[in-house]
């Protein structure tokens, strides 16, 4: 029997169940034995489905995208970043959040809590390269942290990664997404003007609209795809196309 026939044998009802299972106590037992082993066998596959299901979801993205999304290269300043997807640990309480940040704001909130400072310079040749120096060293210490996990004290590195949509925002962005393949998300954020540009675009307030872009580059991110914001409109584009 395949996998996907026993699933659904866990769902058999009660009146379907042979009649030799519900004769008399006797002839009863040996039945439920052999039914409690079929809904152990039921339980077990649900279990790897959903483990199976989650591990596929989680994996989209990689730390390859996260690396990207921290630097370019060749690029020291940037006003058309890309986003990165982080988990924030409160240090107080543990609780973690998953957000959406442009990477350059990561690599200020390590400055400001790891205290990495540009070295002293001697030419005005020498500060690209300090600046370089600088960079990476934020970028290694964003790279060595497990699961992309990072904790925060410094109240100035808080602000930095504290992302502006709530969770509220992300289901709803979510919600949107659902039904759509990577196909049609990528034709629609190639286009000037599609329903994934109008999630954030249409709302009232720079706020607003700066809070729905960012939780439709997280919801992007989770699909595993790269996606950045421009410098003049500000609106979301893809780094893969």
């Amino acid at each position: 029997m395949r996998w996907s026939e026993r699933l659904a044998a866990c769902f058999v009802a009660t009146d379907e169940i042979p009649p030799s299972t519900r004769s008399d106590a006797l002839s009863r037992q040996p039945s439920l034995i052999l039914f409690s082993l079929d809904l152990m066998t039921c339980v077990l596959l649900l279990a790897f489905w959903f483990t199976l299901a989650t591990a596929q979801a989680e994996s989209r993205y990689t730390q390859q995208l996260f690396r990207r999304g921290l630097h370019e290269p060749g690029v020291l300043i940037t006003t058309a970043p890309l986003f990165v997807l982080i988990t924030l640990r409160d240090a107080r309480t543990g609780a973690e959040r998953e957000a959406a940040i442009p990477g350059p704001f990561l690599l200020g909130a390590i400055e400001s809590e790891y205290h990495v400072r540009m070295r002293k310079t001697t030419s005005h040749q020498d500060v690209y390269k300090a600046l370089a120096e600088q960079q990476q060293k934020e970028v290694q210490i964003a790279l060595s942290q497990p699961n992309r996990t990072f904790v925060f004290r410094n109240r100035r590195a808080r602000n930095n990664v504290e992302p502006r949509y709530t969770r509220a925002t992300l289901t709803e962005v979510r919600r949107v997404l659902a039904g759509r393949n990577r196909k049609e998300i990528l034709a629609a954020a190639t286009a000037n003007e599609s329903w994934l540009h109008r999630i954030y675009e249409s709302k009232k307030g720079a706020m607003d609209s700066f809070a729905y872009r960012d939780a439709v580059a997280h919801a992007l991110l989770e699909r595993g795809i790269l996606v950045g914001h421009g410098d003049v409109t500000g609106g979301l584009y893809i780094a893969d196309k």
